[in-house]
């Protein structure tokens, strides 16, 4: 997807927002690049299948900002992102990044796959007793992506395209995320960035819960897809954004989804506003 300047722009300036909120909003997160690496972690994680998942940036971290891991496959992150001094005099631009940008996932890789003596901290360590447990099983595999709030010049993009051939026969898959990449999700919807929300929903009424400020049911998920596809993001404005990993209150959303044995109705019988 080729992007217009106008929309680089506005799409950086509303993933930096959602990073900023990411911050005041968990205690945990106590930076803006440590919010950028929990973004990424969220977005490009196994998700829900992921038996453990952590961030694992900072000292000795051998490139290795998070990692998630399902049975033998893996999913690990490496992000790089300016300072938010460098954000805020640069607005709407693009920062290059050159050949040095190969270095932490070409010492990831290396730690990895065995090729590197190197003492790591303790997460990253943990994770290569996992990888190292499961490196003989047929569906091993690793899954690494360089995320870059940015994009690489020409050098680095060679290096790069070095790197994933020294160890795809490993099955280390290495992936390039790039600025424009990032920028997609929050652009969907911003032709409808202000107004009211009004959009048709297949549900059944009897089926809803309804409390003072809130109600609760279940949804058609196309219909939700074109509500988001209208109005992006901002449909989820007054809503939980993330998942909050491990919660009960998910497992028990999961089972109630699961098991759910009547198909809802097909009429359209409610317009939320």
């Amino acid at each position: 997807m080729t992007l217009t300047q106008d929309a680089i722009a506005r799409g950086i300036e509303l993933l930096t927002q959602n990073l900023k909120q990411l911050q005041d909003e968990e205690p945990e997160v106590c930076d803006f690049h440590q919010a950028f690496e929990v973004y990424c972690m969220r977005k490009y994680s196994l998700g829900t299948s992921a038996t453990t998942q952590h961030i694992t940036g900072g000292k000795h971290d051998l490139g290795i900002d998070f990692f998630s891991a399902s049975e033998a496959k893996f999913h690990v992150g490496q992000c790089k992102i300016p300072e938010i001094e460098w954000l805020e005099a640069n607005p709407g631009k693009i920062r290059p990044f050159g050949p040095s940008a190969i270095n932490d996932p070409r010492d990831a890789l290396r730690y990895l796959c065995g090729d590197s003596k190197v003492t790591p901290n303790d997460r990253v360590r943990y994770l290569y007793s996992l990888v190292e447990a499961s490196r003989n099983k047929e569906d091993f595999s690793i899954e690494f992506f360089l995320i870059v709030f940015g994009r690489l010049n020409e050098r680095a993009k060679d290096s790069l395209d070095e790197l994933k051939n020294t160890y795809k026969t490993k099955k280390a898959n290495l992936h390039l995320v790039q600025l424009e990449d990032l920028l997609d999700e929050f652009l969907v919807g911003s032709r409808r960035a202000t107004g009211e929300i009004a959009i048709d929903l297949r549900i059944d009424e009897s089926k809803i819960l309804r409390a003072k400020d809130y109600c609760y049911f279940l949804a058609n998920a196309g219909d939700v897809f074109k509500a988001f596809s209208e109005y992006g993001w901002r449909l989820f404005d007054l809503n939980l954004r993330y998942e909050i990993c491990n919660s009960p209150v998910n497992r028990d959303i999961i089972l109630s989804l699961t098991t759910q044995r009547n198909p809802l109705p097909s009429n359209r019988l409610s317009r939320w506003k």
